[in-house]
């Protein structure tokens, strides 16, 4: 791994580090009195971090949409596979592909909790290969992460690019596999 790349996933774990303490209230050590802290997203406050365009991320296909999940990465809709790509920008090549359609694994179709969970835990990863193939996750990490995902902009126009739920079926999914 070169040097530029290893400060660069420093840095950002840094930054996270400090984005989670400003949340919980507590005081980041080396960080100067007067620093502005950094920006995350609050879903009890109702609202994203400011962004930079996407100007900065690569250009999509005709008719793919892409969502930011502030401090995580963010999500990309492929409308001709109906699947969405989470990708993590901590790690090289580092996304989680997921479909959209219904079939007979628990929870496929429903995936906005699971990905959205993927992205979260990116920093405790410490490569791609670890991200992708070591993640577990638990059902409330999934239910939390889909009510983050719930209170960015355009979340609705995105939960309705997963199949429908089942009768009786939570938002979601009790299994997912």
């Amino acid at each position: 791994m070169n040097m530029a790349l290893s400060l660069q996933i420093v840095v950002a774990a840094a930054a996270r580090a400090a984005a989670a303490a400003a949340l919980a209230g507590r005081v980041v050590p080396n960080r100067a009195p007067d620093a502005a802290p950094a920006p995350v997203h609050d879903p009890e406050a109702g609202h994203a971090e400011p962004h930079a365009p996407d100007d900065d991320l690569p250009p999509l296909p005709a008719g793919a949409e892409r969502i930011r999940i502030p401090g995580c990465g963010y999500l990309v809709h492929y409308p001709l596979d109906e699947n969405i790509v989470a990708v993590c920008p901590l790690h090289t090549d580092c996304k989680k592909k997921r479909t959209l359609k219904s079939g007979n694994r628990a929870g496929q179709g429903r995936c906005l909790g699971f990905l959205v969970s993927w992205l979260q835990s990116g920093s405790e990863y410490r490569d791609q290969k670890h991200h992708v193939n070591g993640f577990a996750t638990t059902l409330p990490k999934r239910q939390r992460a889909r009510q983050d995902f719930m209170q960015l902009p355009n979340a609705d126009h995105w939960a309705t690019k997963e199949r429908p739920k089942a009768s009786e079926e939570p938002d979601e999914p009790v299994r997912f596999v």
